[in-house]
């Protein structure tokens, strides 16, 4: 059997993740946010839709994963880095052991956002899990229409 294909996408409204980060403490968006996202955006003259696109990928990564990113979730443990612009996701600990262990072998990331919007699209590839009802129902529905 191939390989499963995992899909994550989240939008964030940047006014009201504004107003978010206007009301929350800093030490709370640190549990948000690795020390390295927060200095990838501190720089900028309006670093709220840096933040906000960021968690849209965390958003999304969790919506890929499924089950398999646990609860509750460490976000830091999710991770947005960049090298030489292209958007890449790492992840960390806990999570990182249940997308290894889930069969989770590859993840991309792609990044967008207006002066409104941000959206995060994840799309990534594991090895199907034995016993996986999505799977059997699949098998299943093609048994039927080969009959």
């Amino acid at each position: 059997m191939g390989l499963e294909l995992l899909v994550g996408v989240d939008v964030v409204d940047i006014a009201r993740f504004r107003r978010f980060e206007r009301d929350t403490p800093m030490g709370q968006l640190q549990t948000l946010y690795t020390d390295a996202e927060m200095n990838a955006v501190s720089a900028r003259k309006d670093p709220v839709p840096g933040l906000a696109v960021r968690f849209a990928a965390k958003e999304a990564v969790v919506k890929a994963l499924g089950d398999l990113a646990g609860y509750p979730l460490d976000w830091r443990a999710i991770e947005v880095v960049s090298a030489a612009g292209v958007p890449s996701i790492r992840m960390h600990g806990e999570v990182a052991e249940a997308a290894r262990s889930g069969g989770v072998r590859q993840m991309r990331l792609s990044l967008s956002h207006s002066e409104t919007t941000a959206v995060a699209q994840v799309v990534g590839f594991r090895l199907p899990r034995f016993g996986d009802p999505q799977l059997v129902a699949i098998d299943s529905e093609l048994a039927h229409d080969s009959d």
